[in-house]
């Protein structure tokens, strides 16, 4: 890959770390060097998607991108730069889709090569926790392309599910789930038999695997019941505070339980929803009548006697680093907001314009410093200005905590019974 790739996949964390609280990435199965592989994905977050997951790889990985995206020679250029690979759909005009042959020739092209190619089995994105029923793309091109090669290129299937805490919020948490290859000697088996009735079974299947892997609330209307159980879930939890990427999956497992129940309540258990759900529902009004988060309520919510140390003594670094930070997230926000019609490219785009917008500022200030005050003196601001940024954002976070802290402990001396009554009310929920 080129150079423009490696350099952003690398130094695109900077933005991650800032914009999401923590990543949660698992893989079932390591995925293999030495074959070519399909990575069949939900698509909640446009092309945040694929950034995210090419960043936390150290093989290069494509990723197919809708090609009305690339509608002028210079995102053309852009995107294929960072290993997009243009597809066209009908409902961006049926005179480009002849433009998908070339796609599928690339694509086999770089199969052969042992190549990793991400592709949104959805076909569509839209912020929202559900896996949508899957379009026959991801099995045609697989077919199409073992079917030229005599079936002899063994293209391993790998479901991929991304999970968002909140979708358009900094501060929100991802879920990447990398599932187990599919066996795919039993479609060739059938797609050789009967081509079609193996596209649907290998469509079928592979959405039933990406639902194992993805946050699912089955109805829209569900969403608000399980927007207020889940901070509960993830309140009840102590992270580490200095670990950004975390190997585990048991935060996926306890969020999909959730949502499971809530969608089972919401089918099969009527009256019992509609009883739990004026309960949660009464308990967040509560919490809102009286200015309260549910957060200060679980042990997560206290703040140990070193971080209120931290928060009287570090606020001066606090500004600094915010001070320091600050411009390159207001021009990405301002250039995000005045660029993206649609929301569903607002945080991918906010993203890359704040990661851009930093790079374009803070370059030419270290070339600066680094030719008035010499090359060691550069480094070292090259080196403590993200770290004062990441300080001011957990020095953030404790700011809101011991906020949220200093509330409850006023609401609890004020109103001892009306907290007595919440810590019940929660409890039962």
């Amino acid at each position: 890959m080129n150079f423009a790739y490696k350099f952003f996949y690398h130094t695109i964390h900077l933005v991650f770390y800032a914009f999401f609280k923590k990543a949660f990435y698992t893989i079932a199965k390591e995925i293999p060097q030495d074959k070519p592989v399909l990575l069949a994905c939900n698509h909640p977050n446009s092309f945040l998607d694929g950034c995210l997951f090419a960043a936390f790889q150290k093989q290069p990985i494509y990723f197919i991108a809708r090609g009305d995206a690339m509608n002028t020679p210079r995102k053309k250029w852009l995107f294929r730069l960072f290993g997009a690979i243009p597809i066209f759909r009908l409902q961006e005009g049926i005179e480009n889709l002849h433009l998908n042959k070339k796609t599928f020739e690339e694509c086999e092209t770089l199969l052969k090569k042992n190549a990793k190619i991400i592709i949104f089995s959805e076909g569509i994105c839209i912020h929202e926790k559900r896996v949508r029923k899957l379009k026959k793309g991801t099995a045609r091109l697989f077919f199409q392309i073992e079917e030229n090669l005599d079936f002899s290129l063994d293209i391993q299937v790998i479901p991929v599910g991304f999970n968002y805490t909140y979708f358009q919020q900094p501060e929100a948490e991802v879920m990447i789930n990398v599932g187990q290859p599919l066996d795919m000697s039993q479609y060739i088996s059938q797609y050789k038999e009967n081509k079609a009735r193996a596209i649907n079974t290998l469509t079928n299947d592979l959405e039933n695997k990406l639902k194992e892997e993805v946050i699912v609330i089955d109805k829209k209307e569900d969403e608000p019941l399980a927007e207020q159980l889940l901070p509960m879930i993830r309140n009840e939890r102590e992270e580490p505070a200095l670990t950004w990427k975390i190997k585990e999956k048991e935060r996926f497992i306890q969020e999909k339980q959730v949502c499971d129940m809530v969608n089972d309540l919401s089918e099969n258990h009527k009256n019992d929803y509609i009883s739990f759900k004026k309960k949660v529902n009464e308990y967040y009004e509560t919490l809102n009548h009286y200015r309260l988060q549910d957060r200060a309520f679980s042990q997560t919510g206290h703040l140990g006697f070193g971080q209120w140390v931290l928060l009287f003594i570090g606020w001066p670094v606090f500004m600094i680093g915010f001070l320091l930070n600050v411009l390159p997230i207001w021009a990405g926000r301002k250039l995000a907001r005045k660029v993206v019609t649609n929301s569903v490219f607002y945080t991918s785009v906010l993203v890359v314009s704040a990661y851009l917008s930093y790079l374009l500022i803070h370059i030419p200030i270290l070339i600066t410093i680094g030719l008035i005050f010499g090359i060691w003196v550069a480094i070292i601001a090259l080196i403590m200005t993200p770290i004062a940024g990441y300080f001011a954002l957990y020095y953030y976070r404790i700011w809101n905590k011991g906020k949220d802290r200093l509330r409850f402990l006023r609401a609890r001396k004020k109103n001892p019974a009306v907290i007595g009554e919440l810590n019940r009310h929660r409890n039962l929920i």
